[in-house]
């Protein structure tokens, strides 16, 4: 009876075990925050007014010489990117970074050919955070927002503020080709939000090994017990 049991208590372990294997995280988090999108599409006027300006430019690696972007066009407002940004502005609340709470990386928030994100926290207002992503006073390595709004392979953009705490976070989402230019009504009110925070699955490769090794530890187990 004992050495049944055992082995009883062997095969619970193991499958235990390797469904741990298959399965990704279902954890979540869910925040009420305030959505500022009135102000957070107003600037799409501040953007293309940099882009077809005079002062397009960024340094180049040596940081000694300046690549000139001339010739840029004004950027289209995608209300389709409008949605993966104000999704990316409340997932940066929880972790503010260009990968996700789940682990992916920020352009699985949507689709195009060219994709690219810039991120701020804490301004106030659409003239501050344009200023701090202009970057005029920084070398190459502090201008990847600069480089991001200058880039003529980009052709759409979708913008997101969100106040959560007293605090605004905000999102820049570029693309290209864009998707939706049909507008929609803007959302300045509390929405309830749900952020994916759980871990991407493994790998078949990663369920693959994890598998033999459970079934080997299996069978070492039970040739334990049938001794």
């Amino acid at each position: 009876m004992k050495k049944a049991l055992s082995i009883l208590l062997a095969l619970i372990t193991a499958f235990s075990c390797f469904t741990c294997v298959f399965a990704a995280g279902s954890d979540s988090t869910t925040l009420e925050v305030k959505y500022c999108q009135t102000e957070a599409r107003s600037m799409l006027a501040d953007i293309n007014a940099f882009r077809t300006g005079s002062d397009t430019w960024y340094w180049n690696a040596d940081n000694k010489t300046k690549k000139i972007c001339s010739g840029l066009s004004p950027l289209v407002y995608d209300y389709d990117l409008e949605k993966a940004a104000m999704q990316r502005a409340a997932e940066i609340i929880v972790s503010f970074s260009h990968e996700r709470p789940n682990g992916t990386e920020f352009h699985t928030a949507y689709t195009g050919n060219v994709r690219a994100e810039n991120l701020a926290a804490g301004q106030t207002s659409v003239l501050e955070v344009m200023n701090d992503w202009i970057e005029a006073d920084q070398y190459y390595e502090g201008q990847g927002h600069r480089r991001n709004l200058l880039n003529s392979d980009i052709t759409a953009v979708g913008i997101a503020c969100v106040e959560y705490n007293g605090r605004k976070y905000w999102v820049q989402e570029f693309r290209s080709p864009a998707g939706s230019t049909v507008e929609t009504p803007a959302n300045d009110g509390v929405t309830t939000v749900t952020v994916d925070t759980s871990e991407p699955a493994s790998d078949w490769l990663s369920i693959l090994i994890s598998f033999f090794r459970t079934i080997i530890n299996f069978f070492m187990s039970l040739a334990s017990i049938l001794k």
